[in-house]
């Protein structure tokens, strides 16, 4: 995702129907969207593979084995951040004022960003094709098929306050940091308010003229937060 070219469908049925059993072995040769989340979602809610009684059991073999993979990838990353390793959060603590504080506090705001920024293009901008000229692209939007798309978005909205609040806010003490502090709670609780308060899935708003305009809406007002955030 996105999958503007329909690749999940056509790599999971071409892997389904070129193998005589799926198994470790094949899924691992398979194109990386019959392995994970994209593939498990397809095999669940996708109507044509409820009941095949032709691919004989093919489709659960499947999903088993491409869940399995998500949880064992889920839990290494798990294990190195925890652990340590490359990539993982350096241990010890962090001097107020210090280099290193600085460069952790910049770590985390580039994050946020770029969280946000995934968000606002991506999971809005991209499924509407346009801010200024908005057209229903329910295709492009994220989790269509099992109709969990908001649930998502309002997830990585949540996860990114949680961040801005828990890694961020203790840092911003001087009267112009907690103007900035304010704008980018105001805004980021507005727009989870706003797409709460509306009861319709991603796609039913996207598909509305209403539900395209609270999609604008939205995505203009994470940028002005990443903005904020940049300055």
């Amino acid at each position: 995702w996105p999958d503007s070219h329909n690749l999940v469908e056509k790599k999971v049925k071409a892997l389904l129907t070129e193998n005589d059993t799926i198994n470790d072995e094949v899924l691992a040769s398979a194109s990386v969207v019959a392995q994970g989340l994209s593939a498990v979602e397809y095999l669940l809610f996708d109507t044509q593979y409820t009941d095949s009684a032709a691919l004989a059991g093919k489709p659960c073999d499947l999903m088993r084995l491409a869940a399995n993979r998500v949880e064992s990838v889920a839990s290494g990353l798990t294990a190195a951040w925890q652990q340590g390793g490359q990539g993982a959060w350096p241990n010890g603590t962090l001097t107020a004022g210090s280099e290193g504080e600085k460069a952790a506090l910049a770590e985390l705001a580039k994050s946020l960003v770029a969280s946000l920024e995934i968000v606002k293009k991506d999971k809005l901008e991209g499924a509407i094709g346009s801010l200024t000229n908005p057209e229903a692209k329910p295709f492009h939007s994220e989790s269509w098929r099992s109709a969990s798309g908001k649930a998502c978005l309002l997830a990585q909205l949540k996860g990114a306050a949680q961040l801005f609040e828990r890694g961020l806010v203790p840092f911003l003490k001087s009267p112009e940091q907690q103007v900035l502090r304010r704008s980018v709670q105001e805004e980021l609780a507005k727009i989870t308010q706003d797409l709460e308060a509306n009861p319709a899935e991603l796609v039913a708003l996207i598909n509305s003229e209403a539900g395209r305009s609270l999609v604008v809406n939205s995505a203009q007002t994470l940028g002005k937060v990443n903005g904020l955030l940049k300055r």
